[in-house]
């Protein structure tokens, strides 16, 4: 009988056919080697990583800090370090289908593949904030096809008590995911179990979009130094992260277009393809939030006033620069100028993202023409923001009557 030659290394569809041999054995139980190199310790042990579409143990090298000098690691010191690291290793060691557990396939399938994937740093934080508050408390530690439609509405209702619907969709979204990623790999057969759950909770608070007399009441009550930007907003919809994270080399105030990269960005507008949040630069929402927004006279004004306030800014300084050459931060402008000046004049259910809402919310205007503006990857977005055009339904219901 011919010699098998010897399995060089373990992958998980080993695992998934329910093979535990020598190699799964070893590095499910693996210490790592710790050793000195230079002034490190080092550790050296098999990770468990995503390689050319496969999940694989793959050697890996680590730094755990310095054996000698500033801050040195005794060695039961890296030791404690390094069991730290290759615990969720051996955890996870290749585990077949049948016994991943919701925690495991979240580890090994779902953050390297699904929320590593996602474009911003918000819509990461966002998926890991569900996952971590609300889904895996609940579910972490159940084998993933033991997993029920009736267990996850019980979570969901179980949620309503005390959260919006809205956050429970949030929470339904998540699990979608999941499974979908899980049905994809071949973790899950069959209908999903978020299938047909219903959602439900304290019903969010209506979105409202400001008048012309509520926003000049608001810019009344703010420092001069921060109108423009609300003007800005007001004008073109923009997330208040895409304006800060706008440039003057983004900017085009003349009657002539201008090249910026591949994008002709026309007379008097703006070129939006990223954006400024927590302190980091990042990319846009979605593709489609990569647009060229026409700028309106009160838009024009705001960035030629901002421009007069800032002659000496090249065309990588922010149009809204703080002292330090950084743009200005979203959270301090919302909570300490926005947010009390919305309250001064009456307003306190105002928030900075209202000024969004009333842009998308002007009577008259095509939805394509709002949806492009605003950068919506969906039609049905541009719908949730627009409000109903009142007179134009009262003419119409005249021309009935």
């Amino acid at each position: 009988m011919k010699a098998q030659p010897a399995r060089t290394s373990y992958t998980i569809s080993h695992a998934q056919l329910g093979r535990e041999d020598e190699a799964m054995m070893k590095r499910g139980s693996q210490r790592g080697k710790l050793m000195k190199r230079g002034p490190s310790w080092i550790l050296h042990y098999s990770q468990y990583v995503m390689d050319e579409g496969q999940l694989r143990y793959l050697p890996t090298t680590k730094a755990l800090g310095p054996w000698k000098g500033q801050g040195r690691l005794t060695k039961q010191e890296a030791r404690t370090e390094a069991d730290k690291i290759i615990a969720r290793t051996n955890a996870i060691s290749a585990v077949p289908r049948m016994r991943a557990t919701l925690q495991q396939f979240i580890d090994t399938c779902f953050e390297p593949q699904h929320i590593a994937a996602l474009r911003t740093k918000g819509g990461k934080a966002h998926y890991r904030t569900i996952l971590r508050s609300h889904i895996l408390p609940a579910f972490g530690e159940v084998k993933l096809h033991e997993l029920t439609p009736q267990k996850v509405q019980i979570l969901l209702s179980s949620k309503s008590e005390t959260l919006s619907v809205g956050t429970v969709r949030h929470i339904r979204n998540v699990l979608s995911a999941i499974f979908k990623r899980a049905k994809f790999l071949g973790y899950w057969r069959g209908e999903l179990p978020v299938d047909g759950v219903k959602c439900y909770g304290a019903e969010p608070k209506v979105q409202r979009a400001l008048t012309a007399l509520q926003i000049d009441m608001i810019v009344a009550n703010l420092p001069e130094r921060y109108r423009p930007l609300v003007r800005l907003l007001e004008a073109t919809g923009l997330r208040i992260s895409e304006a800060l994270g706008l440039t003057w080399g983004r900017v085009n105030l003349t009657e002539e277009p201008m090249v910026v990269g591949e994008a002709l960005v026309l007379k008097n507008s703006v070129y939006i393809d990223r954006s400024y949040r927590d302190g980091a630069w990042g990319p846009t929402k979605s593709a489609k939030s990569r647009r060229i927004v026409p700028l309106t006279s009160a838009g024009y004004v705001a960035l030629q006033e901002m421009r007069e306030r800032d002659p000496e800014a090249g065309a990588d300084d922010p149009v809204f620069r703080a002292r330090s050459g950084n743009p200005w931060s979203a959270h301090n402008f919302s909570t300490r100028y926005f947010k009390p000046a919305c309250v001064a004049a009456g307003l306190a259910w105002a928030h900075v993202h209202c000024l969004r809402r009333t842009a998308a919310s002007i009577p008259g205007m095509d939805p394509l023409v709002i949806q492009k503006v605003l950068g919506h990857a969906d039609p049905k977005m541009t719908k949730h923001y627009q409000d109903p055009d009142l007179e134009r339904a009262r003419t119409q219901m005249e021309v009935v009557h």
